[in-house]
């Protein structure tokens, strides 16, 4: 029976510790005897004990001296520790003891995921309204409940033991939280760790940050369980004792979960692009306000952004509106090519749509509401918004520049020496609508201003693919 075992243990750990008070003399027991035995209260017990004290401070000439004479006489008897001289015998038939814990915080697991709230429960749904009872939540509670059970634990085991036994002890606590991150990883939406990841409702987008926020928490609490184990443990097992696998696991999966928000904005904006690609650029006749899509691009990002951010800490609320940028600007200019032929008119259109929406990218830090960010807070997304929608810019300006000042155009904003520059100018002279011979001249013109190196080619074997996609005749 363990539950005997352990208190057969207490009261032998009890004995020892009551024999050294009384009859150890290692050099870390001599200490001020008077702090412990002198009584402090007003009863006759502790009176008559101060009393006699006194007297035998007196007879010694003074505490001092009484002090020394005890610490020397001390001292000059053999040196004795009965700390664990009885109790080592129970550590080898600890292993019940081990496994008890481990069926704990196997039941503890079990609990948290039958009473938690795992969906999200602040929204309903994409209406915006409130679908819950009210209360707000940063993370999920189990966390607390996981981490709470491990101090406690701790406590209770170091007090039996401060040996290999607990350094076992240990392990149960790194897999009770490897487990509980696995608990939580499952309730991501489906296709989390693909790209299959569909639309996300508010709710979904929730639980998310949930997942991101309690993931985080453990993140920053595991180091200081990993220095309590440590503190408490003997000096020869401390270095079993590694938590920075477990660190490194809720780490990831903060960047997992956020990711997973992203992708769902993905989804979403890939619906209002596929609209872009189907209008008539090749047809367009004026130029005027922003395109429509422009505007519900815009009723997007604020309709979803805010609740994400305002849920996410401060720090990965800009890692949020980072990935946010360098996923969705590069599928913007995706779904440019994506346009079939465009005319000078048409490229003129995109170019204003492309300024407004570079307006709405930078807007996104201060969709969170509240205080405004300093400067030196967003300059790294300012540089990805700048870096991504430079290409942009200068793609649809070359498109809307005239065919002789193309290649003028195109040194001139097009960044050389990129990987995907040959494919970009490719793709935009097909876009133009040029012949092949034109293109053909026009790349033989842009290769003379240029290093060989730099030679931009025609991709001779996607002719016929860029062909059938644009419908030419030449």
């Amino acid at each position: 029976d363990i539950n005997a075992l352990v208190a057969a243990l207490q009261k032998t750990i009890q004995f020892e510790q009551e024999l050294q008070v009384r009859f150890g003399n290692t050099n870390d027991d001599v200490k001020d005897s008077s702090a412990v035995t002198k009584g402090s209260g007003m009863d006759a017990n502790s009176i008559k004990t101060r009393y006699k004290q006194e007297m035998e401070e007196k007879k010694a000439g003074g505490k001092e001296k009484y002090l020394s004479q005890m610490a020397a006489a001390k001292a000059q008897r053999p040196k004795m520790d009965f700390r664990k001289i009885i109790s080592s015998v129970f550590y080898g038939y600890l292993g019940e003891y081990v496994k008890l814990e481990r069926e704990n915080i196997a039941k503890l697991l079990s609990q948290v995921e039958k009473e938690e709230k795992w969906s999200g429960g602040n929204a309903d749904e994409d209406s915006g309204a409130d679908g819950g009872d009210g209360e707000e939540r940063r993370s999920y509670s189990g966390s607390e409940k996981i981490l709470i059970y491990i101090k406690k634990s701790l406590q209770r085991c170091s007090r039996l033991t401060t040996g290999a036994v607990l350094a076992e002890i240990a392990k149960e606590y790194r897999q009770g939280l490897s487990d509980y991150r696995a608990l939580i990883t499952s309730k991501l939406p489906r296709g989390s760790k693909t790209d299959s990841v569909q639309q996300l409702s508010r709710s979904d987008n929730e639980r998310c940050c949930l997942v991101a926020n309690t993931a985080e928490d453990c993140k920053d609490i595991i180091p200081g369980i990993e220095r309590a184990i440590k503190n408490v443990l003997d000096a020869k097992y401390t270095e079993e004792v590694d938590f920075s696998h477990e660190q490194s696991q809720f780490a990831a999966l903060v960047n997992l979960a956020v990711e997973t928000v992203v992708k769902g904005f993905i989804f979403r904006l890939g619906k209002i692009l596929s609209m872009m690609t189907r209008m008539p650029w090749d047809k367009w006749e004026s130029v005027g306000d922003q395109s429509e899509y422009v505007n519900q691009i815009n009723s997007m990002f604020s309709q979803y952004v805010p609740p994400v951010s305002k849920m996410l800490s401060d720090a990965y609320h800009l890692f949020f509106c980072n990935q946010l940028a360098k996923a969705c600007i590069p599928l913007y200019e995706e779904h440019i090519f994506k346009c079939k032929r465009v005319n000078a008119l048409g490229a003129q259109q995109l170019a204003l749509d492309s300024h407004a929406i570079k307006s709405i990218f930078l807007a996104i830090p201060r969709l969170r509401g509240g205080e405004n960010l300093p400067a030196r807070r967003t300059r790294a997304f300012n540089r990805i918004v700048d870096r991504e929608m430079g290409r942009v810019v200068a793609i649809v300006k070359t498109l809307a520049s005239p065919t002789d000042c193309l290649i003028a155009t195109c040194r001139t904003l097009m960044p050389r020496g990129d990987t995907r520059f040959s494919e970009t100018l490719t793709k935009v002279l097909y876009l133009k609508g040029l012949k092949k011979q034109q293109q053909e001249a026009l790349v033989e013109t842009y290769n003379a201003g240029v290093e060989a190196k730099d030679h931009v080619a025609l991709d001779k074997k996607s002719d016929g693919h860029f062909k059938r996609i644009f419908n030419f005749r030449s």
